[in-house]
Order: structure tokens, then sequence, then C-alpha cells
């Protein structure tokens, strides 16, 4: 995996050992702190690793808008511009916009500044004792090296419950009491012994000055389309192929849209992964035939992916349910990546497309445990309102750490709908505007009209839906819907999931896949001993053995995780 690691303090490490043609591996030591950075061999000129009586600087990732900075502040070199920005704010990673983290020294005043991005997408997860530090993008790592320093470390079972309720962390929690990760805008200061954890940014909610729906029509789109340029940008600078995936979703077909009208006769490639015959195979196939643009497919069918879980549990670092990034890993280990630069994602656009903050609790993908967490035990950072709190805790956590982590495997991974000042300005808008897809809608109907001429998951863009099972449905679905609810709930029709008729129906798979199943249960009956704890262990098997097929994903995330960090 791609990031860097920083120790402060006389630590014992295993930076030695780490070999990886893929990688550019290289190190910097000032002091009692020891840097090594893994990077991909991509966006080298955005990657600043320099020391100096002065400074010393790391950056990682990529920084949309680096040509725009340099011009600004009149410098000849990406360094030099850091420099000057950071003598001007010393929150000077406020500006960048992209997907990055890095660290800066300075000296002469014995201050060290590590950060993450505005949205979370770089994860880094860090320990502190004894006027020591652990900073790390792989959290078995930074595990690993509590355990060589003897440092004790333990289970923290609300985090467990929570991994096994909502497939995920909440808040900066791991699944160990002692390492905890640097939220979306936040960053670390050590500053005379002293060590802070500060937020340079978040997001709000305010008013806006646009009064008309099309006015703020004009306002996304602007938005929007700079932030794809930025992305088009930056591999038109490397001279790298521009690949996005396609699914019937709505997100992902207004990035391709954008992006071909950035693109024209340059190539694209949309890669698309579903169940054979399902939407998600159909629509893509379409979409990109009338895009004239690559198309590459990998079918899921017999959830063969199902069985890189383990592997894929060493790139999300079990911090996330698993089957999702699985299937990522599955095409991506078919592909070849070489030259590939910024992959531009459809992810997400839920700021957009709801406004509704009449919830109470995350989205969860098993309510059996939920008793269990308990919220007393976690200080929950305030927040305008549940819609930015969910944000926080459910896209820049559970999100990142799936297809984005995969993809940062070969290359970078960005969507434009997570676009700092995109986000903060539909998060502007009054929620009675965007529910229901209302503003979303009308603003491809408006700009690209010819992306809505296909179904939305099976919804005609711009129909009117109403809220039923805590779904948006199209009113013209509304009672097939409801007599389907009623045929599965008297067991007269399979659940979809049980099916073909899903992109991912899980059930089906483990259930007509005795190679899956067997693979599944082989890794429950192997690892479900091994957890001490009698109540976790208990509810582990409850919930692995009655549960749906996603659940026992959220069984083995943890057992495998748990095995990884305690055996």
């Amino acid at each position: 995996m791609p990031g860097f690691i920083l120790l402060k303090g006389n630590l014992k490490n295993s930076f030695q050992d780490i070999k990886n043609e893929k990688l550019l591996i290289e190190n910097l030591i000032y002091q009692d702190i020891k840097i090594q950075r893994r990077t991909i061999k991509k966006f080298l000129d955005d990657k600043i690793f320099y020391q100096d009586e002065n400074y010393l600087i790391l950056t990682e990732g990529v920084i949309f808008n680096k040509i725009d900075l340099i011009k600004k502040y009149r410098k000849d070199n990406f360094k030099d511009t850091l420099i000057e920005m950071y003598k001007n704010n010393k929150e000077f990673f406020s500006e960048f916009r992209g997907t990055f983290s890095g660290v800066l020294i300075d000296k002469s005043v014995n201050k060290i500044l590590i950060y993450t991005d505005h949205i979370g997408n770089k994860k880094l997860y860090y320990s502190i004792f004894d006027n020591q530090i652990i900073v790390g993008y792989d959290f078995y790592e930074v595990a690993d090296i509590l355990r060589k320093n003897n440092k004790e470390y333990f289970l923290n079972k609300n985090v467990a419950y929570s991994l096994l309720t909502y497939g995920a962390m909440i808040e900066n929690f791991t699944l160990v009491e002692e390492i905890k990760f640097l939220k979306a805008g936040q960053y670390i200061k050590i500053e005379n012994e002293n060590t802070e954890i500060l937020r340079y940014h978040k997001f709000t909610q305010e008013s806006i000055i646009e009064k008309t729906e099309d006015e703020i029509i004009e306002k996304i789109n602007f938005l929007f389309e700079q932030a794809m340029k930025r992305q088009y940008l930056k591999n038109k600078e490397y001279n790298y192929l521009n690949m996005a995936p396609l699914s019937a979703g709505l997100d992902s077909r207004t990035t391709n849209f954008v992006l071909k009208k950035l693109c024209k006769d340059e190539k694209v490639i949309n890669i698309t992964y579903s169940q054979n015959d399902y939407l998600d195979e159909d629509l893509p196939k379409l979409i990109s035939k009338d895009l004239k643009n690559h198309w590459i497919f990998k079918s899921l069918n017999n959830g063969l992916s199902l069985k890189l879980l383990e592997e894929v549990n060493k790139i999300t670092n079990g911090l996330v349910f698993s089957y999702g990034a699985a299937q990522v890993l599955d095409i991506v280990k078919f592909l070849n990546f070489e030259n590939v630069g910024v992959i531009h994602t459809g992810m997400y656009g839920e700021c957009i497309a709801g406004g509704e903050v009449d919830s109470s609790d995350l989205i969860g993908s098993s309510t059996k445990l939920l008793s269990k967490i308990n919220k007393d035990k976690i200080n929950f950072e305030k927040f305008d309102n549940f819609e930015i709190f969910n944000y926080y805790n459910g896209s820049t956590i559970r999100s990142f750490m799936g297809s984005p982590k995969v993809f940062q495997e070969v290359a970078e991974s960005f969507s434009p709908f997570y676009d700092v000042d995109f986000v903060q300005y539909t998060l502007n808008i009054p929620a009675e505007i965007r529910k229901n897809h209302n503003i979303y809608d009308k603003w491809l109907l408006k700009k690209y009209p010819e992306s809505c001429k296909y179904l939305a998951n099976g919804r005609k863009i711009g129909s009117k839906v109403i809220k039923i099972f805590g779904r948006n449905i199209p009113i013209y679905q509304v009672l097939p819907r409801v007599i389907n609810f009623i045929l599965r709930k008297m067991h007269l029709k399979n659940d979809d999931l049980m099916t073909e008729n899903h992109m991912n129906p899980l059930d089906l798979w483990y259930e007509k896949n005795l190679d899956i199943k067997n693979y599944f249960d082989s890794l429950y009956k192997n690892n479900i001993e091994k957890i001490e704890d009698k109540e976790i262990r208990n509810d582990c098997k409850n919930l692995y053995l009655n549960g749906k097929t996603i659940e026992k994903d959220l069984v083995l995330t943890f057992l495998i995780t748990y095995k990884n960090i305690f055996m």
C-alpha cells in the first residue's frame, strides 16, 4: 500500500525489511524522527520529499491545483511554493485541492505538522505515548511497531460492535484502543513536546446567495465542471490515461458525461463490474457505446471475488466490510494500470441528492448488535446537523476504505463529488431543494439532457418520488415495490439477494457456489475461537450462523482483522 510512516522517539521499526519494486521507497532522518515514504511511481512532481537545514517536507498523493499555487506564490517549483505557503499560513494545506497527506517540519521552531486531506481520502493512523509517536498509512504496521517496542495494546470492544453493525468505524476510533486515525480535515501539531490534534477544515451549513433554482444549477454546474477539469488536467499534465468506473447509478454517469465533454476525442476507458444481465451491465454497456468510450466489463457471476476477503483485508486494514473492496481488487488484478493516472470515480453524490436529516442514527449493514454499541463511550464531534455528522462518519470513513483504497494500490482515485468546494456548496443548498434528487435531476436535465435518456437504477430522471421503506421510490414504481415487499414477507418470493436480479446477489452466491460457502465457513471455523472476549465471540457466532451473507462478511472481516492484530 502506498503512503508513509513517521516515527518520533527511540522506536524500533522494520523499515529495512520493506521491499516492493512497484513502489518508490526512500528515507529521511532528522534528530529522533525517522520517515519512510513508499509511494507509487506516479505523479512524482506532486510528491515532495525534501530536507535542508530549515525544513523537512513530504507530500503524498496528488494536488490538483499545484500549478495554480505555484503561479499564485510566484515560485519556480512546488517545493519552494510549499515553503512560501507555510510562511503565509501555518495551515497551508487547507489551500490544496485533491487527495493528499503530508508532513512539514519547521526546524527553526521545532514544529511538526502531519496532515490529511479535507475529506480523509488518505487515511493516517497514529499512536501517541511517552513523548513518542507513530504515524502511518497502514493500521497493521502501526500496531506491529507497537508490538516490536513492547507497547501493550487492547481491543476496543465498542469499535468491534461498530464494525459488526455499521461495517466501519465511528469517529476516529480503530479496533485498537491505542490507535486512532486523523479524521477528514484534521492534522497533528507537535511543538515543544506538546502534541495536539487540530482541525483545519470543517463542513458547515450556511446560507447561499443564489435566490432561484436556475442560479443554484449554474453554481452547481460551475463547481462540478471545475472539479472534473482539475482531475482531467492532472492526468494531462502527466500524460496519463483517463479511466472511469461506470455503473447503472446516476453519480458515475454524471462523472462520465462531464469527463467526456473535457476529453472530446481523447481515450476514456470505462470499467464495470456486476452480475451478468443486470442493470449494472446493461446500462453501462449502452452509455459507454453512446459516449464512444472503451468499455471493460468484469462479471461478478458466482461471487468469485468473495474468495479475496483475506487479500483485500491487507489493503483495507479490515476497517470496513470486505465484499465491495474485494470486487474492485478482483478487476484490478486483471488489468494493467501502468499508464492510468487519476481514476475518475462517481463516489458519491449524496450531498446534492439528499438533504434529508430526519434520521437519528448512522446507516448500518446490520441492526442485530446495534444495542451493544455504548454511545456514552464515544465523544461525538459536534456538527451543524445530522447530515454533516453522517457525512463525516459514513462517507469519509466507510466509503474511502473501499474502492478508493484498492485503486490507490495502482493509481490515484478521486471523485468530483468529493471536491471540497462542491461538497460545501451543495450542503449549503436548503434541504427541501435537494431532497428526492430534486435539484440534482434539474441540473442534469438542463445541463446534460443527453445523460437523462437512460434510467438511473430503474428510475426515470426527473420523475416524482416518495419515501417508502426508507428509500426514495418513483411514484410509478410504488405499487410494484409494495407488492414485491409483501410477497417476500409472505415467503412467496425470494429476496433479490437470492436471485440474479441484483448487482451483488450475495445470498445467492453463498448458497449456490459451494466453493464460496466452504471458503467462508472455513474462515469462520478457523478463527472464531481465537476471539478471547466471550460476549463478542458468542455474538459473532449468532450473527454468522443466523445472519445474511453480508452479516457473515461483517463477522469474517472482524475475525480476519482480529487475527492480524492480536495473533
